[in-house]
């Protein structure tokens, strides 16, 4: 695993299966599952655990356009 000493980590995606399919490959990541995350139903979090004690906390947001303006991975 790559990290230890961090609790979690969170920011916005637009392709979480992407960066889960990522991390699983170079970094043999454990990727859990993608759930409905919040109140509206607009917004899912996918969990994936990069240390013993540490996760990405990896937010999906529908019609949110930040991720657009990132430099994509």
């Amino acid at each position: 695993m790559l990290l230890d000493g961090v609790n979690h980590i969170a920011w916005i995606s637009k392709d979480a299966a992407r960066l889960g399919r990522f991390y699983a490959d170079v970094f043999d990541a454990d990727v859990g599952p993608t759930r409905t995350h919040g109140d509206d139903g607009k917004e899912t979090m996918t969990i994936i655990r990069i240390g013993p004690h540490t996760e990405l906390n990896i937010f999906v947001i529908e019609g949110n356009t930040e991720p657009e303006r990132q430099t994509p991975m």
